[in-house]
């Protein structure tokens, strides 16, 4: 099939929720992907983030490969081999004081079980979130997630959030003054959507030191800053300090839909 051919089947059959680049792709390996016309393209973008490895690493290729001919799925309701070696290595990876992990499909529902977590663990209910961060857009976690645009159509039903500005700890303080409700703040670390901005240090250890305060759990949304991508498995690592609940996603899985707490 053409470019024009797999657009105009796409759009058929598809819903539009996202606008496309015109372009259909077809291979990747390494830094580079090939459109269904022939181009050749390097990649800076990796799938937005996803692609930590490259396209279609050879050993993540093979170890897919070698699963899909042993045992391509069954439930929760029995233990796994696989399952267990990753939770037992992402618990190894992960920084101390945390020790077990549940996986998903996905960065949302990442963010949306450490937030039930977080209000299951504390008893409370509200959640502060900061301005430009962007959690997913399942309900629990697009409730947290800045931009009316994304929020409007769902305000009705949407969770309590409180929105302070990113790397402002007077204002989260503020807040965990006036109110005992709140369950958990939760952050990007680097914030993605809003254009990859970065507080100091020292915000990050204030907002442990006032989750440690007012009993209230600390959420990494991890999911484009975790495994590795920005020199530790952790971002937190660095700052010195170790959150509650780390979300992860995206390169998590090199391309194969998986996500984790």
């Amino acid at each position: 099939m053409t470019t024009a051919e797999i657009q105009r089947l796409e759009d058929a059959f598809q819903l539009p929720t996202y606008k496309k680049m015109p372009i259909a792709l077809v291979r990747g390996e390494g830094c580079r992907v090939w459109d269904a016309d022939g181009n050749a393209y390097y990649d800076f973008y990796g799938g937005h983030c996803v692609a930590l490895l490259g396209h279609c690493p050879p050993r993540v290729v093979a170890a897919v490969q070698e699963q899909l001919g042993r045992l391509l799925f069954y439930s929760n309701v029995v233990y796994s081999p696989v399952r267990a070696r990753a939770a037992a290595l992402l618990a190894e990876m992960a920084p101390d004081g945390l020790g077990h992990a549940f996986f998903c499909n996905s960065g949302t529902e990442a963010n949306e079980t450490a937030l039930k977590l977080a209000r299951t663990w504390t008893g409370k209910t509200a959640v502060i979130a900061m301005e430009g961060d962007f959690h997913g857009r399942t309900l629990g976690s697009l409730a947290t997630t800045w931009g009316e645009h994304y929020r409007a159509p769902y305000r009705a039903i949407l969770p309590e959030t409180i929105f302070v500005p990113f790397g402002e700890a007077d204002a989260v303080a503020r807040v965990l003054a006036e109110r005992d409700d709140v369950a958990a703040i939760i952050l990007e670390p680097i914030q993605s959507m809003a254009g990859i901005f970065e507080a100091p240090p020292a915000f990050y250890q204030a907002l442990r030191r006032l989750c440690d305060a007012h009993g209230v759990a600390l959420i990494f949304d991890e999911v484009q800053t975790g495994v590795g991508r920005t020199g530790t498995f952790s971002i937190a690592e660095p700052y010195g300090i170790t959150p509650d609940l780390i979300t992860l996603a995206k390169s998590l899985g090199a391309g194969v839909p998986v996500g984790a707490v």
